[in-house]
């Protein structure tokens, strides 16, 4: 019996073993679930699906000589007080240096809020950080180490921001948080904040004045005031501006202010500049250049000027005043001056007529040619007429700025050499031209004929006939077949005028004939025939040439040349009465060849 037992327990054995080494395959192995607590081999049950059962853990147990360990857990970290962060609601703020509440380019901003650290320990090397999210341009930012908040406190934190030349218009937004290297951070935040580009600003003089105290002419060793009229023209806001006189030699500036600088010039504000200065002896060339150099922070929004003024030229009466209303800013620039508001924004008409031409001529300073007359007999603000009319004709009334040809202080020579030109070319046009002739200065008739004259500088009240025949003028421009012909004459011819006319030299009135017209030509004159021509010293123009500037400025020229003299006949009148306490009542010629068809000829 003993031995039958003893063969059974080897049976036994022998299957057990086998049982465990062929468990899926896996030949000579054998697997313990482990997941309980030490077991002795020895007393482990056999595993035989090992699939499906993701509870247990197996160890090799190959050899019968192997020991089971079991896994060992990860330590517990005690001890720790992590902080507790907060972007305070409320408490993000945009702000920049101009405060329009955008980023504008080159312009400083930030953005500003409270971190509140409520947690259990201190927050340690924390960073604010910034990330935009619409991928705005021409914006520059970085992140903010913030070191240490100590629990229980609160920091306030600011991130500073640059708009860039590159900056455009659009929006920007901005996620910030607190971050924490143990990962204990803030929640985000965001922000978006509209960014502009760059408005560029222009620096120019816009107008100028040359006065004096001592003398009514710009002579040597006389001092001389001479004010600009610095202005922003456009919309971006000028820094750092900077304005400095360049003078020739002998001529020595007294009031100390050669180099002007300004923090700001915003958009549409002006600044009087005032300079005081004396050409001596020495100095030998007749003309005084006086060259403005003009800056701004960025070196290239601003245009120079050199104001050319001649020695013994006649010296204005009045100084420059800036009103009020020009020195802030406005939704719309208008061009800052002392003169009249028909001298800037004038309207644009693109289109340009190649065969019109124009022929503008301002006689002012007689005195200047004629040293027996006083300045008295001077044709004030007749340059200025002649000058913005040839604007007007080159911005409004299509003409293209090579077919003008504008005269100030113009000799007898130089006029009738204009006035040939402007025949030759009409005549050479294949009768498609239309001749524009406008004159501001003295006229004169003479004594016998009582033709009247337009009276060159250096022609007398004397000597009219070498002065130029209206007749004569008017036969000259419809001499060859043309469109259309039309001459502007802000002057009288009854031998008077503004100020005192050549009355001095002659000691007469004479009301001047009516001259007969012949051909497509059209006369617009300031006065009638026994009136006198007068000036509007506040707008510092003639008082007809101020009104045909004014109609011409409010209707764009969109507006026929009966309707314009109807204007002129309206208002020219009652202004010169109240102003100048004289009727001055101008009036219209036509040839009997367009005597009702000139009626609808357009300006423009």
């Amino acid at each position: 019996m003993k031995q039958f037992f003893t063969v059974l327990m080897l049976l036994i054995s022998c299957w057990s073993v086998h049982g465990q080494q062929e468990i899926k395959g896996q030949s000579k192995q054998r697997y313990v679930n482990i997941l309980n607590e030490s077991v002795p081999v020895s007393k482990l049950p056999v595993s035989q699906d090992i699939k499906g059962q993701s509870n247990q853990r197996y160890v090799n147990i190959g050899s019968d000589n192997l020991s089971v360990t079991k896994q060992q857990p990860k330590p517990i970290i005690t001890g720790m007080k992590p902080p507790y962060l907060t972007i305070l609601p409320g408490s993000l703020q945009f702000n920049d240096a101009n405060g329009n509440n955008f980023i504008d380019a080159n312009e400083q901003a930030s953005i500003s809020f409270e971190v509140e650290n409520s947690g259990l320990g201190d927050g340690n090397n924390l960073k604010a950080v910034i990330t935009e999210n619409l991928g705005a341009s021409g914006i520059n930012y970085a992140s903010v180490d913030l070191g240490v908040i100590p629990k229980g406190t609160k920091r306030q934190v600011v991130i500073p921001m640059t708009g860039s030349l590159q900056t455009t218009n659009g929006m920007a937004e901005f996620t910030l948080f607190i971050d924490e290297p143990s990962g204990f951070g803030s929640d985000p935040v965001s922000m978006q904040v509209k960014t502009r580009a760059f408005v560029t600003p222009l620096l120019k003089i816009t107008d100028f004045s040359v006065t004096s105290d001592n003398s009514s002419t710009l002579i040597r060793k006389r001092p001389f005031e001479v004010q600009v009229l610095l202005q922003n023209v456009d919309y971006g806001d000028a820094e750092e501006v900077q304005v400095n006189l360049n003078l020739p030699e002998n001529i020595v500036l007294l009031s100390a202010n050669e180099n002007v600088t300004l923090p700001e010039l915003k958009s549409g504000e002006s600044k009087l500049l005032s300079y005081t200065l004396v050409v001596n002896d020495k100095y030998i060339p007749g003309s005084v250049p006086l060259w403005f150099a003009i800056s701004e922070r960025f070196g290239k929004y601003a245009e120079n000027r050199t104001l050319d003024l001649s020695l013994d030229q006649h010296l204005s009466a009045e100084k420059l005043i800036v009103k009020a209303s020009d020195q802030g800013q406005a939704p719309a620039i208008a061009i800052a001056s002392i003169s009249a508001e028909t001298d800037k924004n004038i309207p644009v008409n693109p289109e340009k007529n190649m065969d019109r031409y124009a022929l503008i001529i301002g006689n002012e300073d007689y005195s200047r040619f004629q040293p027996d007359l006083s300045s008295e007999s001077n044709v004030e603000f007749a340059r200025n007429d002649a000058l913005i009319f040839s604007r007007y004709c080159e911005n409004l009334l299509g003409v293209p700025k090579d077919n003008i040809f504008l005269m100030t202080d113009a000799t007898g020579v130089k006029m009738k050499q204009n006035i040939d030109k402007l025949i030759k070319l009409a005549r050479y046009s294949g009768g498609h031209a239309e001749l524009i002739f406008y004159y501001a200065g003295h006229g004169f008739p003479d004594e016998v004929t009582r033709e009247g004259y337009l009276i060159p500088v250096d022609v007398t009240g004397s000597n009219v006939k070498e002065g130029i025949s209206l007749a004569s003028l008017y036969g000259q421009l419809t001499s060859s077949p043309v469109q259309r012909v039309t001459v502007i004459l802000d002057a009288c011819f009854s031998g008077s005028g503004r100020n005192m006319g050549l009355l001095a030299a002659r000691g007469v009135k004479i009301k001047p004939k009516t001259e007969t017209l012949a051909g497509n030509i059209l006369v617009l004159s300031s006065t009638g025939s026994d009136q006198v021509s007068l000036p509007y010293k506040e707008k510092k123009h003639g008082m007809f040439t101020y009104y045909l500037l004014k109609k011409l400025q409010d209707t764009s020229a969109e507006i026929t040349w009966s309707d314009l003299a109807d204007y002129l006949r309206q208002q020219v009148p009652k202004q010169s009465i109240r102003v100048n306490n004289k009727e001055q009542v101008p009036e219209v010629s036509v040839s009997s060849a367009i005597e009702t068809e000139w009626k609808t000829w357009r300006v423009k």
